[in-house]
This record gives structure tokens, C-alpha cells and sequence, in this order.
């Protein structure tokens, strides 16, 4: 018998309320198979939730850029990422500036971006911008400038 079938994943014991630094030697084989069987049958709901979260997400960052008063000097236009930018670039939006160069995003709904992520995504040329659905519109700009800034020290670093 494999010692994987004994042991709970992070996100099952999240997704059950068990801290991730507990032990989970004392649960029977059965109880252990129950959990994972429980976490199984929810996740096509919890993708479900997340895709729709998700969108809601990208929805507001565009709220937040939706007037271009708001826009700094050098952000001439914002616009959603299309389908196939989105599928194959995993670009949510496109900032364009003055000079005429696109800027990909990426928007995470996560609190906090894992910086090897970061990385990944700078070496593809988008910046990631995490954003709450309870964040002020103002606060979503803010985040978004940030994150180009993040990208244009990176790429300043790699030269």
C-alpha cells in the first residue's frame, strides 16, 4: 500500500477546514478516502466558482479603467484581452501608451502572486495585477500601475 493513500493534500485539508500543518495520522484509511472522494465530487463546482469569480474580477478591472479622465498621461487606451490573447498569451487586458506599446495583463484574484509566478509571466513580457472584488476603483488603477512599473524594472533588469 502506497504512503500517498494515508496522506491529505493542502488544498483537500483547506477545502475541509483542516490546517495545512496538521498531521492527518490519526484519520483511518476509510476517513482519508472519504475526504478525498468529498474534495473530488466538489471540484468541477469549485472551477465552476472560480471561473466565475474570475470573470467578475476582470469585469471590475475594466470598471476601474472604463473613463479615460482617469487614465495617467502616458495610458492612451485599456481594452479587454480578445479570446485568443486571453487562451493562448493568458492576457486579460491590453494597455496601450503613448508611445504606442501594448502592455499585456494578467489579473489574479489571489491575494498574494507567488513571485516565481511573477517571474514567468515578466519573462513573457505581461504584468500581473492581483485585485479583490471589494477594491475601490482607484486602488485597482493604483495596483495596475504598480504592476507595469514591477515589469519595466524587471525587463530593465534582464538588459
Amino acid at each position: 500500500m502506497s504512503r500517498n493513500k494515508h496522506k491529505l493534500s493542502n488544498k483537500i485539508k483547506r477545502f475541509h477546514g483542516i490546517p495545512t500543518h496538521q498531521s492527518c495520522k490519526d484519520l483511518s484509511l476509510q476517513e482519508i478516502q472519504r475526504l478525498k472522494g468529498e474534495y473530488r465530487n466538489a471540484l468541477p463546482r469549485l472551477h465552476e466558482e472560480a471561473c466565475i469569480e474570475g470573470f467578475a474580477i476582470e469585469e471590475r478591472f475594466m470598471e476601474a479603467w472604463s473613463n479615460p479622465v482617469d487614465y495617467p498621461d502616458w495610458i492612451v487606451a485599456v481594452r479587454k484581452g480578445t479570446k485568443q490573447e486571453d487562451l493562448c498569451e493568458k492576457t486579460d487586458a491590453v494597455i496601450t501608451t503613448q508611445d504606442h506599446i501594448e502592455i499585456r495583463i494578467q489579473i489574479k484574484r489571489k491575494k498574494h502572486i507567488q513571485p516565481e509566478l511573477i517571474v514567468k509571466h515578466h519573462k513573457k513580457g505581461i504584468a500581473m495585477v492581483s485585485i479583490q472584488l471589494a477594491d475601490r476603483l482607484r486602488a485597482i488603477r493604483h495596483k495596475t500601475i504598480e504592476a507595469i512599473k514591477r515589469l519595466e524594472k524587471w525587463q530593465g533588469q534582464q538588459i
